[in-house]
């Protein structure tokens, strides 16, 4: 039978002999660390979506240099404004002033506010296409959501293939249908040179 006392030993020692490598296996400063590398593998992962998104395709490449989407942007709020404007007719209240025209810049009297600029892709090698531009007017809220083409011709840009609700009860595609449509479907340059201040 052993000494009682050389159990005791036996015992302490076991004891401090688990706890070093308890310790040793699972310490606090690697939980800390785990949950640190987690994190940047999250902020990683957020960086790469990020990045994913902004990934351009090499048709929008050469696009953009000959033609920046910015300028497709702004001649699709133009023709918009300007087709759905009230203070764009002549005296006769009956045919459109296109000297009344309002650039893109222009935020006195009727304008667009956009909301969400949507989804924009290269569709030819001349021509920008969008679905969902949200935007409505400075003076109340109902919501045009279109999806339309704008192609540069080497001096205008013109916008085409225009649909999408305007509130609950309009089309959009039916300012393509009018006698002069072309007047403020056809973007000259001079209309959105400019950007805006706010």
């Amino acid at each position: 039978m052993k000494h009682p006392v050389c159990l005791l030993m036996v015992a302490c020692f076991v004891t401090v002999f688990l706890a070093a490598c308890g310790s040793a296996a699972i310490p606090e400063q690697d939980t800390a660390s785990q949950s640190s590398s987690v994190e940047q593998d999250s902020g990683n992962e957020e960086s790469a979506s990020e990045a994913t998104e902004e990934v351009e395709t090499p048709a929008e490449v050469t696009l953009e240099a000959s033609f920046p989407v910015e300028n497709a942007k702004r001649a699709a709020v133009v023709a918009i404004t300007n087709a759905l404007a009230t203070d764009v007719f002549a005296a006769d209240n009956n045919t459109v002033d296109p000297t009344k025209y309002h650039s893109y810049a222009d935020l006195s009297g009727y304008y667009m506010i956009v909301t969400s600029w949507g989804t924009w892709y290269a569709k030819d090698d001349a021509t920008w296409h969008v679905d969902g531009l949200e935007m409505h007017p400075n003076e109340y809220n109902t919501i045009a959501c279109v999806s339309l083409d704008v192609t540069y011709d080497g001096n205008n840009y013109v916008v085409s293939n225009v649909s999408g609700p305007y509130g609950k009860a309009n089309d959009l595609s039916d300012i393509e249908t009018f006698s002069y449509a072309d007047t403020y479907l056809t973007v000259t340059s001079s209309l959105i040179a400019d950007g805006r201040s706010n």
